[in-house]
């Protein structure tokens, strides 16, 4: 599939070099995939905390950023990368990202997809909402999870009193020993495994990756 030229997108050379962030429309996963980057590029260079927002201006390409960097300046060089991220989101984000993105998380449903993919495809949207009110903690996850996985694994985990389980890993689990033996496993893991991994070089997200371990020994 050919990217819409009018988006922007996030380009690197290393670790150790300031990520840049090209012309064009930002949508809340390449929002995301810039925080990401610039963290990782702190972790790379030891940045001190009060001086990551301007070491990372310098690779925001659009003329209209730029704009709004100039008459902001003083004011944005007063604050936390964290700070300034939430400002730069309220800024260039359209104005129901939040709800629209939250909208997808609860209306995602496992469908004909393997129980596994459901749970990372969830996870990585629920990721880009980390920081607002409607990013949903672990043991909101499990909930959300099994109310929309498909109806017989639904049966199982009512039977097998899986809600009693608050902790997020162990109530996979607790799942994992409910799926049935699969021989294709293993191939229907590898894509999902390989979506998970961060790029080289970047540190992984907590919210996405925690449970990367547990998905590699479910086969």
């Amino acid at each position: 599939m050919t990217l819409n030229s009018s988006y922007a997108t996030v380009k690197q050379d290393a670790p150790s070099k300031v990520p840049v962030l090209t012309k064009g429309d930002i949508s809340p996963a390449i929002m995301q995939k810039f925080e990401d980057a610039c963290i990782a590029y702190f972790d790379n260079k030891d940045i001190d905390i009060d001086k990551q927002v301007h070491h990372v201006l310098s690779g925001l390409q659009d003329d209209h950023i730029h704009e709004w960097l100039d008459i902001k300046h003083p004011h944005l060089m007063t604050l936390t990368f964290e700070e300034f991220m939430k400002e730069f989101r309220t800024s260039y984000l359209p104005p129901n990202w939040e709800e629209d993105m939250c909208s997808e998380v609860l209306s995602l449903t496992q469908g004909q997809q393997t129980f596994w993919n459901y749970v990372v495809t969830l996870q990585s949207k629920n990721a880009l909402l980390a920081g607002t009110p409607s990013h949903l903690l672990k043991e909101k996850l499990c909930h959300q999870l099994e109310a929309n996985m498909e109806k017989r694994l639904k049966a199982k985990c009512h039977d097998a009193n899986t809600t009693l389980v608050t902790d997020f890993t162990k109530w996979l689990q607790e799942i994992k020993h409910l799926l049935p033996p699969s021989p294709n496993r293993l191939a229907d893991l590898t894509p999902v495994l390989a979506s998970m991994l961060p790029p080289q070089g970047y540190p992984p997200r907590e919210a996405m990756f925690q449970n990367l371990p547990l998905l590699k020994n479910s086969f």
